[in-house]
């Protein structure tokens, strides 16, 4: 590509040279005519009659006219020459020049592949140490974290034409690298899929998550206030200190172990308050299912219970689908190497 770039300079610089060549040409021509006739005069001057002089400068100026015609047709001739063969040489220029770009296009489709293959692993592997974090017993969102390079953005950036044009050149098959062509986008594609796959699974569950345990919050806020009205209506009808009541002095001593150590800060772990709290409480309202005034307890508490198994049923779902993706990672990761080994 150098040499090409300085044949073209160096025809510049020789058309210039010819130009000024022609010009110094024209100038010493009419000067040595000068001189001759000025010369033939200063010696001959005696000697020469007045119409040889004439037939003399008649002659040198014809021979002056033959050489200026000559010098006309090449200096016409040398500049379109040098216009055809600078238009040659600039295609052949653009030619070279985007067939390299072809190529450097080509490998750099098949380095950014090449980039993905650790991210699917390093993907798969924090997706299986997420899993196994939240298999504890325990509302708690461990971290995941989300390799952003499988979103394959910087794709979007390349040349899809040149991709093909570079397989083409590499197989000699136009049908083949259409093919290959075909593949490395369908794999973008469905790698694309379970980027945004896992991003939306994930925060579906923060999201809904968030949405059962405030509304585990609103009920457990009622049912404080409805056993502490059945306090008082225990001490309005019959007189006596509420705790002389063997069931609200029961329900009482849950409330003071699993609720109240917790009323600054609010820091109940729902899994283990479900089996703590909500399952024994159940079992005392179910014990005295015929005293009406723990009906609306009954109710509020099963609307608790609920939200918990809610909570329960977001983890599971979450994990199910985080048990697909691996799997989808792991085929994906198989896919990557096979369509590498084909288009390298």
């Amino acid at each position: 590509m150098k040499s090409i770039k300085t044949l073209i300079v160096t025809l510049i610089f020789l058309t210039g040279i010819q130009k000024v060549n022609a010009d110094s040409i024209n100038s010493n021509s009419s000067i040595q005519l000068t001189e001759t006739v000025l010369l033939q005069d200063m010696e001959y001057k005696d000697f020469i009659s007045k119409q040889n002089l004439d037939t003399l400068t008649i002659k040198v100026a014809d021979k002056v006219e033959l050489e200026s015609g000559k010098r006309d047709y090449i200096n016409l001739i040398f500049p379109i020459l040098t216009l055809i063969l600078g238009f040659f040489l600039n295609r052949g220029y653009d030619y070279f020049s985007q067939k390299e770009k072809i190529k450097k296009d080509g490998q750099r489709w098949i380095t950014e592949l090449r980039c993905l293959e650790q991210p699917l692993q390093d993907q798969k592997q924090s997706i299986e140490d997420f899993l196994k974090e939240q298999a504890i017993d325990k509302f708690d969102t461990p971290e995941l974290k989300i390799n952003e390079i499988l979103n394959c953005e910087i794709f979007k950036s390349l040349d899809k034409t040149n991709l093909l044009k570079y397989l083409d050149a590499k197989n000699k098959d136009f049908y083949k690298a259409v093919e290959f062509s075909n593949s490395v986008h369908g794999f973008i594609s469905s790698l694309q899929y379970i980027s945004k796959t896992i991003k939306s699974r994930f925060n579906e569950y923060i999201e809904n998550s968030s949405k059962h345990f405030d509304l585990f919050n609103e009920y457990l806020q009622q049912l404080m206030q409805n056993i502490v009205q059945y306090g008082l209506k225990i001490e309005q009808t019959t007189g006596k200190n509420p705790f002389e009541d063997l069931t609200y002095k029961q329900i009482w001593v849950l409330v003071e172990k699993f609720i109240l150590p917790h009323s600054e800060d609010g820091n109940i772990e729902v899994f283990s308050f479900q089996k703590n709290f909500i399952v024994p409480l159940n079992d005392l309202i179910s014990k005295n299912r015929l005293n009406d005034d723990l009906r609306e307890m009954s109710v509020i508490t099963s609307k608790c219970n609920m939200e918990i198994k809610a909570l329960r049923m977001e983890k599971r779902y979450l994990k199910d689908n985080f048990i697909k993706i691996i799997s989808y990672l792991d085929k994906s990761k198989q896919n990557l190497d096979k369509l590498i080994e084909k288009i390298e």
